[in-house]
């Protein structure tokens, strides 16, 4: 009972936990990042696709212990999509996804303002990057994360 409580505490002020457990029952969570950067026509969005299905998807991954939560979104960023940028340490909203093995989990998202892109980086060989302008990043993702998009004004 006091592990989960102290799970749940550690998850709401943004650090990360061992076993990336957050929630009653030893829920899984994931962190993405939404990099975004100002463009010619407004707001952009960085998507990478995923390994297996090639789908355009926000980098996301587990957290690391001893690392905030917003901190480990940006290190996903910077391992899928080779980018660097200001995380802001609140998260703007949650997506519900299923890993093979791992069951349902939720995914919580941190905005990434996009300063760097890096010519090489760690998955580089593995995924694609590509900006988007915001409408078309929405009809890009997955329906259940349409909505965090719509909503999003950095």
């Amino acid at each position: 009972m006091l592990q989960r409580h102290a799970a749940r505490l550690l998850t709401r002020i943004g650090v990360a936990i061992d076993d990336h457990r957050a929630g009653p029952g030893g829920t899984r969570l994931q962190v993405a990042a939404l990099p975004y950067r100002s463009g010619e026509h407004g707001v952009e969005i960085l998507l990478v696709t995923s390994r297996r299905s090639r789908r355009w998807i926000l980098p996301k991954g587990w957290p690391l212990h001893g690392q905030s939560l917003a901190d480990s979104a940006a290190r996903e960023a910077y391992e899928e999509a080779g980018i660097q940028g200001e995380t802001a340490p609140g998260e703007i909203g949650r997506f519900m996804t299923m890993k093979p093995g791992a069951g349902p989990h939720p995914v919580l998202v941190f905005p990434l303002a996009v300063v760097t892109e890096l010519a090489h980086w760690p998955e580089q060989r593995e995924r694609s990057r590509k900006w988007f302008p915001i409408g078309e990043a929405i009809a890009a993702i997955a329906p259940d994360q349409r909505e965090l998009l719509r909503g999003f004004e950095p």
